[in-house]
């Protein structure tokens, strides 16, 4: 059976993605996936884009890296004070501004969702939601939420990043003799 390490949320830190990989490389790990958010925040955005690249990771596109990939001011990011909001505009212009063409370029070829097959499961990764690239997927959401969103998923492993907060859910409809999950991912 393959071994499989997720990883999402960067945001541009350089170090922490270089440290994941190091205990990635020598773990007994076939395939890396990532659940995009390569920029914003962090002040590496090219260098994190460029390792991803070099490494071939296959890798999804974040609320962030869908907004700089294109060049929108607005990273559909959910602040709640106004405090957060104008570290969020900052972030977003700082990484516009530092981001260059050849990476942009990069982040929008990046596909919205992946598929994989692991221990005969199907596995689906998204960012935010399968409906969303930013829903955020808190664990305070009703049981019915992510019953309706395992339901609608088409798959029996749910992967998504973008809360930051850990949680696992185990929908109680059945597939092929399991059950549906949903694994939200913690943020590099």
């Amino acid at each position: 059976m393959n071994r499989v390490a997720v990883i999402t949320d960067i945001h541009g830190n350089l170090p922490a993605l270089q440290a994941a990989l190091a205990a990635i490389d020598a773990s007994d790990i076939d395939l890396v996936y990532c659940g995009g958010d390569l920029v914003g925040y962090g002040p590496h955005p090219n260098e994190v884009c460029a390792l991803i690249e070099e490494r071939g990771i296959p890798t999804i596109y974040g609320n962030y890296d869908y907004a700089i990939g294109r060049d929108l001011e607005d990273c559909g990011c959910a602040y709640v004070t106004e405090h957060d909001r104008a570290l969020g505009r900052q972030s977003v212009a700082w990484t516009l501004a530092h981001t260059d063409r050849q990476h942009k370029e990069f982040m929008r070829k990046l596909p919205f969702d992946l598929r994989f097959q692991l221990g005969g499961r199907r596995v689906r990764l998204v960012h935010g939601s399968p409906r969303k690239v930013n829903e955020y997927l808190f664990e305070d959401k009703p049981a019915r939420t992510f019953e309706r969103i395992a339901a609608g998923a088409d798959c029996d492993v749910l992967v998504f990043g973008h809360t930051s907060q850990p949680q696992a859910h185990r929908s109680p409809l059945t597939v092929s003799d399991c059950r549906r999950h949903i694994v939200p991912l913690v943020s590099l």
